[in-house]
């Protein structure tokens, strides 16, 4: 909820914004409780409602965090961001520089785009 009300400050009352960073921080939460098991096999329990509230959320089939899953899941989000990188013009690198993300750009479609 804080990062969501973040958000829409800092948009000056967006209400998409806070919207998408609370949808965004709660499946980060999901995929914390889907695949975040330490490799010998310790829990990464969830206090979602403290300091509300007592209790930690856990699933018993949790995955490693170093597992194929998440691998999997890492490398298509990474092709995501490539191909709309490529087709908007514009890439996450834009939040650091954006000279840098147009060159990031200028890289990608000369190495990645289809030849004519």
């Amino acid at each position: 909820m804080v990062f969501a009300g973040l958000a829409f400050a800092w948009t000056r009352g967006s209400w998409r914004a806070a919207g998408l960073a609370l949808a965004t921080a709660s499946l980060h939460l999901l995929c914390d409780l889907v695949g975040s098991r330490g490799p010998d096999g310790d829990q990464w329990p969830l206090p979602l409602f403290q300091p509300f509230a007592d209790g930690e959320l856990t699933w018993s089939g949790q995955w490693p965090l170093v597992s194929w899953q998440n691998t999997l899941i890492t490398l298509c989000a990474g092709i995501v961001t490539i191909v709309l990188a490529m087709r908007r013009g514009f890439s996450p690198v834009e939040i650091v520089s954006t000279d840098a993300d147009h060159r990031f750009i200028t890289i990608l479609r000369a190495r990645l785009a289809p030849r004519r």
